[in-house]
């Protein structure tokens, strides 16, 4: 009797640590505080929205760009591309925007290439995406 319930018990041990490896890649990021802290430069843009749960992915946006660039004082300065399409990402740049809270985490991309990435407030964040989807529509 003790070697079958030693036995069960072996096997329902083996089936736990399958179940715990196999659920072991599903750690996807929630927010855009996570997001911040799970990607650094030279990610490409599949490799950060790999890391994305697909709720968060739902809240991103993407915006295409001729060109980004931070400028001495600190701001930034974009040139949209225009006649794209929101989440058009045949472009020289990507800025994927995620909100949370009142803040907007942005991602700039060059080339598919993550390059740098910043929290904006929430005014700031939404006037950076009026002005690349503005040229858009």
């Amino acid at each position: 009797m003790k070697k079958k319930i030693l036995i069960a018990l072996g096997i329902v041990l083996v089936v736990i640590i399958i179940a715990v490896i196999a659920g072991g890649g599903s750690d996807l990021v929630t927010s855009a505080h996570q997001l911040d802290s799970a990607v650094s430069n030279g990610m490409s843009l599949q490799d950060v929205r790999d890391a994305m749960s697909p709720e968060l992915q739902n809240e991103a946006m993407r915006l295409p760009a001729l060109d980004i660039e931070e400028q001495s004082e600190g701001s930034w300065h974009f040139v949209p591309k225009d006649n794209a399409d929101l989440g058009d990402t045949d472009a020289p740049y990507i800025v994927m925007a995620v909100p949370e809270d009142n803040d907007f985490l942005m991602l700039f991309f060059r080339n598919d290439e993550l390059f740098d990435k910043a929290w904006f407030d929430y005014e700031g964040g939404w006037n950076i995406i009026d002005q690349l989807w503005t040229a858009q529509t």
